[in-house]
């Protein structure tokens, strides 16, 4: 017989339970981390990376086959990034705590006017490429 004790219950939340404990803890924390995930998100999915810090400087130099392998190894990672960015952006069906539209909703964004601006931005790429 299995038993249905508190450690084995599933780790999920509600929104219904977000909603309390997003009165519970200060607010412009939470709003922090929503506008967190959105930045990341975005900036994966149309390839922009954070320009802080420079970048990672090599302690030692590379052949050109090395850096090539680097760089392809990098793409993949990017477009990775990029379609997994993209698949949570447009998941209409998602209703979880941290789905699209609950973080564009809470941080107070239009996530179809959002959307909209992302497909314009890479027609845009598209056409120039």
């Amino acid at each position: 017989m299995i038993d249905d004790s508190p450690l084995l219950s599933p780790d999920t939340l509600l929104p219904s339970q977000w909603s309390d404990i997003h009165g519970r803890v200060d607010n412009e924390q939470v709003k922090n981390l929503l506008r967190a995930i959105l930045e990341i998100s975005l900036r994966d999915a149309t390839g922009q990376r954070s320009t802080k810090g420079g970048g990672r400087r090599r302690k030692y130099k590379s052949t050109a086959s090395q850096r090539e392998h680097a760089a392809m190894k990098q793409s993949g990672r990017a477009s990775a990034l990029r379609r997994e960015a993209l698949d949570w952006i447009f998941d209409d069906g998602g209703d979880g705590v941290f789905s699209f539209r609950n973080v564009c909703d809470t941080l107070g964004i239009d996530s179809a006017r959002l959307r909209e601006r992302l497909i314009g931005k890479r027609a845009a790429e598209r056409q120039a490429a």
